[in-house]
């Protein structure tokens, strides 16, 4: 916005500058006739050239108080006032140097005013060389004319660049918003994998707990069939003891019948008794094989079994250590994908303050945009203005011969100045 002010003041200044010097035209030429008019209006048109290039140039700075001054001082000069002091200013803008360029005016105003006095006289012996000082400002002016040309295709290219610049910051600002959705949905999704990795993390805490309960309950069972595997061998020992007494009894029973036998009659009570002592004995020395066969079946599967727990123990363990590295793997995980949420919030704050900032820039650039257009049409403008001063010097350059004829008018004009 500020560079649009600054440009309608531009323009401002322009219409202030022309209206002032049709005060001078109109002040100067309304006690002119023929020759005069036409030296006046090439000075105007010299001038004219000037301040249109000054403007043109000045699109910026804070220019109020400057074009008052300008403005009271070209009041000044319409009215054929040159003795004022040179106006004042230590400004180094645009204002600065039209108040200069005033200044300068002004001086060759005093300068043209003495010189025109001192050469009145002499202006019949110099229409030629005024002749070719008009061939050689419509050289300039052709000249001026065809740089204002290259100037107009410089500010329309610069136009169309700043409307593709415009065009391409839309269009950056778009992916820069649509990359910042995109964040949004990660991190989104990045929330939703923290709260499973939790979820994964509780459930294999849970697995280490119940891991170390099935640790335990198979150490007990371990020490269980230990503790088993040592009775069946007490066992072994006691059915040895039988097996020993029976073997002893089967003797004292076989002993017994042979006594029995020397006895004869006597002893036949007593034979019966042995033989029943022996079958008892037979029996039992029987019943001690089978559970001797019983006993080392249960050793043999209580060795199997302790084995096997063993090895179910030693596997359990792993696991239990494999379930509590898993364990701490999936701390490191739910570490890793906090920050990696983390990460991912201040990626999608910064696409927010990028947004932010492109969109500003956006608006900076067509801004901008505006203002080469608005250049573009101003450039054209003073091209225009440039092309009716060519055709004024053209028209200078043709009545440059009847300059000789009006001296005395000249004169009588160079007198109402006051230096």
């Amino acid at each position: 916005m500020k560079i649009k002010k600054k440009l309608l003041l531009s323009h401002l200044v322009v219409a202030l500058i022309t209206s002032a010097l049709t005060i001078v035209t109109f002040t100067f030429l309304d006690g002119l006739e023929g020759a005069a008019k036409i030296i006046s209006l090439m000075t105007l048109l010299i001038v004219s050239l000037i301040i249109g290039a000054v403007i043109g140039i000045a699109m910026a700075g804070s220019i109020s108080s400057g074009v008052k001054q300008i403005i009271t001082r070209l009041q000044q000069l319409g009215e054929g006032n040159l003795r004022e002091e040179h106006l004042q200013s230590n400004r180094n803008d645009e204002i600065g140097e039209l108040i200069h360029t005033t200044n300068q005016m002004q001086e060759q105003f005093v300068q043209m005013n003495v010189m025109l006095k001192d050469t009145s006289n002499r202006i019949d012996r110099s229409s030629n060389v005024l002749m070719q000082s008009s061939e050689q400002m419509m050289y300039g002016a052709d000249q001026v004319s065809s740089t204002m040309e290259e100037l107009s295709a410089g500010a329309d290219s610069q136009a169309n660049h700043a409307s593709t610049l415009s065009d391409s910051m839309n269009s950056f600002v778009q992916q820069v918003n649509n990359s910042y959705e995109r964040s949004k949905q990660i991190s989104q999704s990045s929330n939703n994998v923290i709260n499973l990795t939790e979820e994964g993390s509780n459930m294999m805490q849970s697995s280490v707990t119940q891991m170390g309960v099935i640790d335990k309950i198979i150490k007990d069972s371990v020490n269980t069939v230990k503790g088993l595997d040592n009775k069946s061998k007490e066992v072994t020992k006691l059915v040895r003891v039988i097996e020993e007494i029976a073997e002893q009894t089967n003797l004292l029973a076989l002993n017994a019948a042979i006594e029995a036998a020397r006895a004869g009659e006597h002893g036949k009570g007593f034979a019966v008794v042995a033989d029943e002592v022996r079958n008892l004995a037979e029996q039992v020395s029987s019943s001690v094989g089978e559970i001797t066969q019983i006993v080392n079946s249960i050793q043999t599967e209580t060795t199997e079994v302790v084995s096997t727990l063993q090895n179910g123990y030693e596997e359990v363990e792993k696991g239990t250590d494999q379930v509590q590295q898993t364990g701490e793997t999936f701390k490191n995980i739910t570490n890793s994908v906090h920050e990696m949420g983390l990460s991912i919030k201040n990626i999608a704050n910064i696409l927010a303050e990028i947004t932010s900032e492109t969109r500003k820039m956006s608006s900076g650039v067509e801004e901008i945009a505006a203002v080469a257009e608005e250049s573009a049409a101003g450039i054209e403008e003073i091209t225009g203005s440039s092309d009716q001063s060519t055709k004024a010097i053209q028209d200078v350059y043709d009545h440059s011969e009847n300059l000789s004829g009006v001296s005395k008018e000249l004169q009588q004009f160079v007198s109402q100045f006051k230096i």
